[in-house]
């Protein structure tokens, strides 16, 4: 499906992407990060993972994030944050056995309206 895209788009999606990273929640940068790293691994698509790369300093800050502790959950939200974003940056800067290209999860798919729904839905807060 992000073949279907375009490059405005795509970088569209990056960019809001890495501003969910950005964000002071460590709940709404682990979904965040969960999205990008997905899209780079299964996306098949090797605009968006540029279009991640340039963006990449968010997700590098996240390899050291610290917060206050939660009253009950401690240092596990942000140890996740922290572990996410090393996985993430592996999935960004990974090379494809394949080139990059093949038969991915978007490849067959054609409506536009799917990443959207599915990026909403990952990344929306909780209230």
């Amino acid at each position: 499906m992000l073949k279907t895209l375009t490059g405005e788009q795509i970088e569209d999606t990056a960019e809001h992407l890495a501003t969910r990273v950005q964000h002071r929640s460590p709940n709404v940068k682990l979904k965040a990060l969960r999205c990008v790293k997905w899209l780079c691994q299964r996306g098949n698509e090797p605009r968006f993972r540029r279009a991640m790369t340039k963006r990449s300093g968010p997700v590098r800050t996240c390899v050291s994030h610290t917060g206050r502790p939660d009253p009950q959950r401690g240092d596990a939200p942000h140890k996740a944050v922290r572990d996410m974003a090393k996985e993430t940056l592996e999935a960004m800067f990974a090379n494809d056995a394949n080139g990059g290209s093949g038969g991915g999860i978007f490849s067959s798919l054609s409506s536009t309206s799917f990443i959207t729904r599915t990026v909403f839905f990952a990344l929306r807060t909780v209230v």
